[in-house]
C-alpha cells in the first residue's frame, strides 16, 4: 500500500425492477441521498439483464434472445467512499430498497483523489 492510499468501502446493491414510475421515484431518492447529501464517490447506476438468483437454461444465440428470456432485469447501484459514509449510504439503500441484495467490501484508493473530490460541506 502506497503512503497516500486509504481504505474505503465499496457498496453494491442489486434489486429487481418494479413498475417504471415506482423505480424512477426510488432511484431519484437514492441519487438525491447518495450524490447530493452524502457525496459518495464513483456512483454508478446500471441495469443488469440477469439476476444472480436466476439459472440460465439452454442456449441463446444473441443478446436479444437473452433479453426476451429474462424480461425481469435488475438495477445495480455501486459506489465507494470512506467507511463511515459508505455505512450510512448502505443503510439508506436498505431502507429505500428492502428487497435489495447489498454487498460491501474493503478496497484501497488514493487519499488525494478521495479528498480532492469531497465537497467542503460534505458530512463526515
Amino acid at each position: 500500500m502506497a503512503n497516500d492510499d486509504v481504505t474505503v468501502s465499496v457498496v453494491r446493491a442489486s434489486f429487481r425492477e418494479s413498475s417504471h414510475s415506482h423505480r424512477r421515484q426510488q432511484l431519484t431518492r437514492a441519487v438525491e441521498i447518495l450524490r447530493d447529501q452524502l457525496h459518495v464517490h464513483g456512483l454508478v447506476i446500471s441495469q443488469g439483464i440477469l439476476g444472480i438468483d436466476q439459472r440460465v437454461e439452454g442456449n441463446f444465440e444473441t443478446l436479444g434472445d437473452l433479453l426476451r428470456r429474462f424480461p425481469d432485469p435488475r438495477v445495480v447501484i455501486e459506489f465507494f467512499d470512506e467507511p463511515a459514509i459508505a455505512d450510512r449510504a448502505r443503510q439508506m439503500l436498505r431502507d429505500t430498497f428492502p428487497e435489495a441484495r447489498v454487498l460491501w467490501w474493503t478496497a484501497q484508493c488514493s487519499a488525494a483523489d478521495l479528498k480532492a473530490m469531497r465537497p467542503q460541506t460534505a458530512p463526515h
